[in-house]
């Protein structure tokens, strides 16, 4: 299946509300979301600051999102990430990201470590 920005919006839009209960759509954050063409990661969360502003990118390499579950769980990862920016917390893979990995994992049967 081949993913355009508009399909991925979408499943954005679904898996923050079934997952996070909208918590990243009701954060005061400009987020935006596209593709590029790294073979190194299957996607990067970057958040930044504006004018004290909370800012951030979801990143999804075209390389390695042929098929559903792959673009799911990166996806699903990378909104982890971005949840841990809205909540102030260290973006990496130890703390809240493993809470909530397990929390996904428990409650939705989506790996996404």
């Amino acid at each position: 299946m081949k993913y355009t920005l508009d399909k991925a919006a979408k499943l954005f839009m679904r898996y923050d509300k079934k997952i996070f209960n909208s918590a990243i759509r009701k954060a005061d954050i400009n987020l935006s979301l596209r593709f590029n063409n790294s073979k190194k990661y299957m996607g990067i969360f970057c958040g930044y600051y504006v004018e004290k502003n909370k800012c951030g990118e979801i990143i999804l390499s075209k390389w390695f999102m042929g098929d559903k579950a792959t673009f799911k769980s990166t996806i699903i990862h990378e909104m982890v990430h971005c949840l841990q920016f809205i909540k102030d917390k260290p973006v990496n893979h130890k703390g809240l990201f493993k809470k909530e990995c397990k929390r996904i994992k428990k409650q939705f049967g989506i790996d996404i470590s």
